[in-house]
């Protein structure tokens, strides 16, 4: 039987991981409006990285299956953010150019990692069928490569385009195999 007090908190920290992203574009737009400028991006990076830094290692320490897609934005504001610190301009003027295909790429790279180097897999679920978990993990690995070329394609369309819509696509095709393992 599960405790439901345990899974109303386990839903809240697990929700946790979408503050950090949330917080960056918020503050990025509010920032870009104030100083009628589009290079207002330093900062908002740094606040985003530091929140998903602190509250990726609180669910961590929670003992949560961290979200794999949330991990992978997680990773591109701490990856942006050490561009910034360190001024590593060649990764910077990339970064400006591709930046959906740049967030996207984080999530592969999160996907290839877990994928093939944790028991849940990129897609985070625990089953005592590991066949079904590998199939689905490399089922939503090959949805997130379709996902890094779709935003390749269409990455002079905007970020709507070439990031936000393909990690939509990501996240419901994440829910929907992790129904089919959960057997729902």
């Amino acid at each position: 039987m599960i405790n439901q007090k345990n899974t109303n908190q386990s839903f809240f920290i697990s929700m946790l991981s979408f503050i950090p992203i949330f917080v960056f574009m918020v503050y990025a737009r509010i920032k870009t409006i104030i100083t009628a400028c589009d290079t207002a991006w330093e900062e908002p990076f740094y606040i985003g990285a530091l929140l998903a830094i602190t509250l990726t290692t609180l669910q961590y320490c929670y003992g949560l299956i961290l979200d794999r897609l949330m991990l992978g934005a997680n990773l591109f504001l701490v990856i942006a953010s050490f561009f910034f610190l360190f001024n590593i301009s060649p990764c910077m003027t990339m970064l400006g150019a591709y930046k959906g295909p740049s967030f996207i790429a984080c999530v592969l790279i999160i996907g290839l990692i877990t994928t093939f180097l944790t028991k849940p897999g990129f897609i985070g679920v625990i089953s005592t069928d590991q066949k079904k978990i590998i199939q689905a993990s490399l089922s939503l690995l090959g949805c997130t490569i379709a996902a890094f070329l779709w935003s390749l394609a269409f990455n002079n369309y905007g970020l709507f385009v070439s990031a936000i819509a393909p990690f939509i696509a990501l996240r419901l095709a994440n829910e929907q195999l992790q129904k089919r393992i959960r057997g729902k």
